[in-house]
């Protein structure tokens, strides 16, 4: 069984981007969640040491999102 877990708006602070500026300075990313997981553990048991803590999936994706820099580029218009 597949379960959905969603964060929407979560709020990082980054250095990602082609500009000097973005480099020194960063900018906030606000990036939505979608995640696919088994939560029938959680179900059945009831005890939140079954389940996912939104605390921990947010970390874990703010380090990744923010533990090394891009350089981002601007898709050309059409």
């Amino acid at each position: 069984m597949s379960d959905r877990i969603f964060i929407n708006g979560l709020s990082l602070h980054a250095y990602h981007g082609v500009m000097a500026h973005e480099a020194k300075v960063g900018q906030t990313f606000t990036i939505d969640l979608d995640l696919d997981i088994d939560l029938s553990d959680a179900a059945r048991s009831d005890k939140v040491r079954d389940t996912v803590s939104y605390d921990q999936v947010a970390d874990c994706a703010s380090k990744a999102f923010c533990g090394e820099r891009y350089r981002l580029i601007e898709a050309a218009a059409g």
